[in-house]
C-alpha cells in the first residue's frame, strides 16, 4: 500500500494519540513540524479514512478518528526507537486487539514478497527432511525457550534465559 510520508506523520499521531477529531490531529501535526490548514488535514483524513487507514467514529461535531487495521499493518514504525521507549510508556494497544486476524487483507503480500516466501519454504523443508528426531526436538525446545523469555522481556521481566529455560524445563 502507498502511504505518503505525512500520511505515515498522521498515522504515528494517532498510534501514540488514539482516536482524535480533526483539529486535535492538527495541532499534534503542528507540534511535530507538519503545518497544514485544518482544511488540508480534513481532506488527508477523508482520503485516509477512504483507503481504510483511519476509522470514523461519530457524527457531526462529535466526529472523532481513530487508526484502522490498514493503518496499523502499514505503519511505518522504527523498532529500535520504539524498543528504546520504556516498555510501559510504549504506545500501543492496551488490549488484545480481536480483529487482527480476521481485519488482515488477503493480499498483504506483493507478489515478489510471496515468491522469496515461497522459495524459503521450499528451502527449509529441504534442509530439515532427514533431520533426526532428538535434534528436532531439541531445537523445538529452544524455540520455546527463547520464544518465552522474548516475550517476557517485551513484557518488562527480568529473567535471563537461563532462568527461563529452568522454568520451562
Amino acid at each position: 500500500m502507498d502511504i505518503s510520508p505525512r500520511q505515515q506523520k498522521i498515522i504515528a499521531i494517532f498510534l501514540e494519540k488514539g482516536p482524535l477529531q480533526s483539529s486535535q490531529v492538527r495541532e499534534e501535526a503542528a507540534k511535530k513540524g507538519e503545518d497544514v490548514s485544518l482544511v488540508t488535514m480534513k481532506r488527508a483524513l477523508s482520503e485516509m479514512t477512504a483507503r481504510g487507514i483511519l476509522v470514523l467514529k461519530g457524527l457531526g461535531r462529535a466526529t472523532m478518528y481513530e487508526i484502522g487495521m490498514l493503518g496499523r499493518i502499514f505503519a511505518d514504525i522504527d523498532a529500535r526507537e520504539y524498543c528504546a521507549i520504556e516498555p510501559d510508556r510504549r504506545f500501543g494497544l492496551r488490549r488484545y486487539n480481536f480483529e487482527l486476524f480476521s481485519g488482515m487483507p488477503a493480499d498483504i503480500f506483493t507478489g515478489a514478497e510471496l515468491t522469496v516466501l515461497k522459495n524459503a519454504t521450499v528451502e527449509y523443508t529441504q534442509r530439515t527432511t532427514d533431520m533426526p528426531p532428538a535434534i528436532e526436538k531439541r531445537e523445538l525446545e529452544r524455540l520455546i525457550i527463547e520464544l518465552s523469555w522474548k516475550s517476557s522481556r517485551i513484557e518488562g521481566n527480568t529473567y535471563t534465559l537461563l532462568d527461563t529455560e529452568k522454568l520451562i524445563m
